[in-house]
């Protein structure tokens, strides 16, 4: 086991005895473990930025139309996210743009990267990128709050501008037990739909939502809890590559805990 599985000296008690966040490596090579460096309070440092991305979407200026394709102009600037994701970056010479698109059932944005010196993708055109594709232009610096955010902008990174059936798209990760507790206030103050009974508060407050970050020879793992109000509290089993450019494979969910707000767009 002792040549399975490596525990850094310092990381240990916050391992063992902090509700922060599980972080381990597995041997590099020849029993060396990965020269990453420790971040304390994981869990609670990923919680604050999944709340501060949250804000930014929220706080964009309103637009009437958006189901008709409409933003306001200028559209808001989605690099400004890479100064909440700031383990993140994007490789010299690209940004990270998108797409806004209406199909007359629902409008959402599409994010995708392009060349600095490239023109904008028409509407249209970026809306035929397949999802997730510019994640081979992001870079991180390898630490292991820098592969969750990588998830987290995955997960998240077009949950703006939603019109209609896009306001599916929800799916929100969980990294602390005030989070869990601030979700289940969120549920009850704004009587979006079926509340929690006292059961389902019970169970949630029993979740473990700590995420987990392992990082082997040649690839990096990730166990986290996410929520949406159309299906509940899921577990995530995510794997990702070591370095860019990034592949993102996730397994299928785990159901913790059932729930639906039982609202339909």
């Amino acid at each position: 086991m002792k040549n399975r599985l490596i525990f850094l000296i310092f990381a240990i008690p916050l391992i063992l005895t902090s509700s922060a966040c599980d972080v381990f490596f597995l041997p590099a090579s020849e029993g060396t473990a990965k020269d990453t460096p420790i971040i304390e309070d994981l869990a609670e440092q990923w919680q604050e930025d999944i709340k501060q991305l949250r804000a930014w979407q929220a706080n964009l200026p309103n637009h009437t139309n958006i189901m008709n394709g409409e933003l306001p102009d200028p559209k808001p600037d989605i690099m400004e996210v890479f100064a909440i994701l700031d383990h993140l970056s994007v490789q010299e010479g690209w940004l990270l743009d998108y797409g806004y698109c209406a199909d007359g059932l629902g409008s959402f944005p599409v994010l995708y990267a392009r060349q600095t010196d490239a023109k904008p993708l028409q509407d249209q055109r970026a809306c035929e990128c397949v999802s997730s594709d510019y994640l081979q232009h992001i870079t991180s610096n390898g630490s292991p709050l820098g592969y969750l955010q990588i998830a987290q902008l995955d997960i998240m990174g077009n949950q703006f501008y939603l019109g209609w059936h896009a306001n599916y798209n929800d799916l929100t990760p969980l990294a602390t037990r005030a989070a869990v507790e601030e979700l289940i206030e969120d549920i009850k103050s704004k009587n979006f739909g079926t509340p929690f009974s006292m059961r389902e508060i019970r169970s949630a407050r029993r979740l473990n939502v700590e995420p987990k970050v392992e990082i082997n020879p040649n690839n990096v793992r990730l166990r986290f809890v996410t929520f949406t109000k159309w299906g509940g509290f899921e577990e995530q089993i995510v794997t990702l590559s070591l370095s860019e450019p990034f592949e993102i494979i996730y397994a299928k969910p785990t159901q913790l805990l059932p729930y639906s707000c039982n609202i339909n767009f």
